[in-house]
């Protein structure tokens, strides 16, 4: 990871034992440092800066580290998260998985080059994640002009949103569902739009209608189907939810392999 990727992030560092917190500071240098010395002034952090990576001890005063966690994923549901523990007893193990859904568990002591390659790490994939999502947050704003001056994008355009939106759906852990009909029935896009939001997408995929309903879990999808059912008299759609039913197009699709 370059040096200018590093000053892009807010990186908290959580421990009661000030040593401790210095030393990871200084581990982590290059980065947008902060540090706490309680569990409640780090959630206070927390809910004040923009966090994108937090590194904690479990066991503080004012809050432990699976709850800090917990918080800060509430606040940014994307945020990278370290447990840098001296406890290995079971219990806080899960409680650090169960709340705050830990990424690394590190036991003290921890080499301050291993503490680096472990946040590098996260940093990289945390990256990455920001730019699709703000991939999704282009394409939805291109569908919406588009939409607004008359005009309908292309299948690639939409197929490309779904993937998007499936790749948002499975690592933000956002609820997404599909319409599927396996003998596309005849049917007017723009007037089926009409009882769909701004942010779903109908197309055609082969023989197949497809509506995609992003944020939308399987009584939601239900709910739009009673709108839009006037419309497709005689036929029901196959109900597809990801993850339960797939995390592909493919699967989701109910394409052939």
């Amino acid at each position: 990871m370059i040096e200018a990727d590093r000053a892009r992030l807010h990186l908290l560092v959580a421990d009661d034992e000030l040593e401790n917190a210095q030393a990871y500071a200084r581990a982590l240098r290059g980065y947008k440092v902060v540090v706490a010395s309680r569990g409640d002034e780090a959630m206070a952090m927390v809910a004040e800066l923009p966090i994108d990576i937090v590194v904690t001890d479990q066991r503080m005063p004012g809050s432990t580290g699976a709850l800090l966690l917990q918080r800060a994923r509430q606040v940014n549901p994307i945020v990278r998260r370290v447990v840098v523990s001296a406890s290995a007893q079971p219990e806080h193990l899960l409680e650090a998985i169960n709340r705050g859904e830990v990424e690394r568990y590190l036991l003290k002591p921890i080499e301050p080059d291993r503490l680096r390659a472990v946040v590098d790490e996260l940093a990289t994939e945390y990256l990455r994640m920001v730019a699709q999502r703000e991939r999704v947050v282009e394409l939805q704003d291109q569908l919406y002009a588009l939409r607004r001056n008359g005009v309908e994008p292309d299948e690639g355009e939409l197929l490309e949103r779904i993937e998007l939106e499936l790749v948002r759906a499975r690592r933000y852990r956002r609820a997404l569902s599909l319409l599927v009909f396996p003998r596309a029935p005849e049917v007017e896009m723009r007037r089926l739009r009409v009882g769909l939001r701004e942010l779903d997408i109908a197309l055609r995929v082969g023989d197949q209608l497809v509506v995609v309903l992003p944020e939308s879990d399987r009584s939601g999808a239900l709910t739009v189907w009673d709108r839009i059912r006037p419309l497709l008299p005689g036929h029901e759609p196959v109900m597809r939810t990801c993850p339960d039913d797939g995390t592909s197009l493919q699967s989701l699709l109910l394409l052939p392999r």
